[in-house]
């Protein structure tokens, strides 16, 4: 079993790109269950992610990398229990930190959790200008940063997000990428998730 955690701000496009994540999966024959985190007690992606004939869990009350981090990994251990899935994609809330939650799990189940970083590129230089320090720690530590929504700007305005990406996380792979696109990205997933 591999562990995906999919981190972003809000509104940066995690629900679309787990669409098309988990679309590729199912479509090569691997299984896939989604756990969603929220942090109301309401779901907003849960109706678009089952209707995509996804089986997900949701974990509601709290960010699972800090209150709820418990509860995740309860989820994680029954989920694996009870389907043996071949991939497990956490999306986590808009402010939460994946560092914490891939320690968690490395420490709980010994599985390095590969972490895919959404960077909302159309409000990328407000946003960051408001707050650097919570994107730094949401990209800072992603293997892939996709910088989406790409084809809302001009390029100069994606060039300066991409050179804050690079200083940001100079390890990461960076891809220019617009969820609502039908480009293939079978290169992409097969590279992510090697």
């Amino acid at each position: 079993m591999k562990i995906i955690l999919i981190a972003g701000f809000l509104g940066s496009g995690k629900t679309s790109v787990l669409l098309k994540l988990a679309k590729y999966l199912t479509e090569s024959g691997a299984s896939a269950v989604i756990i969603e985190n929220e942090i109301g007690e309401v779901g907003v992606d849960d109706k678009l992610l089952r209707s995509a004939g996804l089986r997900m869990k949701e974990v509601f009350g709290g960010c699972i990398c800090c209150g709820s981090s418990g509860l995740l990994l309860d989820d994680i251990a029954s989920l694996r229990g009870e389907y043996n899935p071949d991939y497990i994609i956490i999306e986590a809330t808009g402010v939460a930190y994946p560092l914490e939650i891939r320690c968690n799990i490395a420490e709980q189940f010994g599985i390095r959790a590969a972490v895919l970083g959404i960077a909302d590129c159309s409000r990328w230089a407000r946003l960051w200008n408001a707050m650097p320090q919570l994107l730094g720690d949401q990209l800072g530590c992603a293997d892939l940063i996709l910088l989406n929504k790409c084809d809302l700007v001009s390029s100069e305005q994606k060039e300066a997000a991409l050179e804050i990406l690079k200083t940001v996380n100079p390890a990461a792979e960076i891809q220019c990428f617009s969820a609502i696109d039908g480009v293939d990205r079978t290169e992409l997933w097969k590279g992510f998730l090697v």
